[in-house]
């Protein structure tokens, strides 16, 4: 029989290249045919200094009206290429369970397609930005994707991080929903 496809997720990091775990190092160095969710990521530019080829999906952010759209593209074409490849391999910033949407998506429809899925963890963005406000995980943290923010009904009893604020655009729109939920003079760190 044929081996089964195997999607291959790899987590980048935060953005420094000591960050790198060295399972991610050896994945982006062998792993082919290599699919990057974006460029604008500090080590799109370490793979190209090596000489390491890849596709980006960055296109899609400017052609696609939705994020939903987005993350239903990406996991199309990784499917597709796994279907042909037999193995595929994905970056993505951070750790591929934290704040990636587009994996949910490529998780659910591959164990429909009977693809298999490896996971090789990176080093989130959480940790990093714990150190610099100087945060104990364990006190109370909550990681929401900005664009998730209308599911907050509530004051956050805790610190709350709000992830995947790219552009001035996103900003405004969390700067309003935040003033709907805290009073004024709410102390936010950017």
């Amino acid at each position: 029989g044929s081996l089964m496809s195997t999607i291959h997720i790899i987590g980048l990091g935060p953005g420094k290249t000591g960050q790198l775990t060295s399972d991610a190092r050896k994945a982006l160095r062998r792993g082919r045919p290599l699919y990057l969710r974006t460029c604008r990521h500090p080590l799109a530019g370490y793979l190209t200094d090596r000489g390491i080829s890849f596709r980006s999906f960055d296109y899609l952010y400017r052609s696609r009206s939705s994020f939903e759209q987005v993350y239903r593209s990406i996991a199309r074409t990784l499917i597709k290429a796994a279907a042909k490849y037999g193995q595929v391999y994905y970056a993505v910033p951070g750790h591929p369970l934290v704040g990636e949407a587009a994996v949910e998506q490529l998780l659910s429809r591959a164990q429909r397609r009977g693809i298999s899925i490896n996971l090789i963890p990176g080093l989130s963005f959480v940790e990093p930005v714990l150190e610099a406000l100087n945060l104990d995980l364990l006190s109370g943290v909550t990681v929401l994707d900005v664009l998730r923010l209308d599911q907050l009904v509530e004051p956050c009893p805790q610190h709350l991080i709000l992830a995947h604020v790219y552009s001035r655009e996103v900003a405004s729109r969390a700067k309003l929903a935040l003033m709907n939920l805290y009073p004024a003079n709410f102390p936010v760190t950017i």
